[in-house]
């Protein structure tokens, strides 16, 4: 320890100056690390906070995007059952008119042949099931 001493005053004002510099640099390093390692779980944990928030995104979108998608469904279904039901109107009112001219005018007897009825009841189902549909669209 003597000889630490007497190296150390044998340096001079400059030996010891480059002696403080190499403490300063490795306090300076220590606190440099210290500092970094907390930055960098900051870092890790913001990131891994937004990584759960994008995942809860992408949850929501993917929900979003799956109701859109039946709704869709529930819309073409519609479309078409509206475009059978009006075609069935259709039959319904040409058999009508072609009973009417033929005969002059529209029995209920008529009206409740197993055609007819056949008719009215498609028309029936198809009224009932667009009103369930229209339900599940609002």
């Amino acid at each position: 320890m003597a000889d630490k001493k007497e190296s150390k005053a044998k340096k001079g004002a400059f030996g010891r100056f480059l002696d403080d510099v190499k403490e300063n640099i490795a306090e300076g390093t220590k606190v440099f690390q210290e500092e970094s390692t907390e930055v960098l779980g900051k870092i890790k944990e913001k990131a891994s906070d937004a990584y759960e928030a994008g995942a809860e995104v992408v949850e929501s979108i993917g929900g979003k995007v799956q109701d859109f998608t039946e709704h869709q469904k529930l819309q073409q279904v519609l479309k078409k059952m509206e475009g059978q039901r009006i075609e069935k109107v259709r039959e319904f009112g040409e058999e009508v008119i072609h009973e009417y001219l033929n005969t002059g005018s529209v029995h209920k007897r008529f009206l409740t042949t197993k055609k007819m009825n056949g008719l009215v009841e498609e028309i029936k189902s198809l009224d009932k099931n667009m009103a369930d549909i229209k339900k599940q669209l609002s």
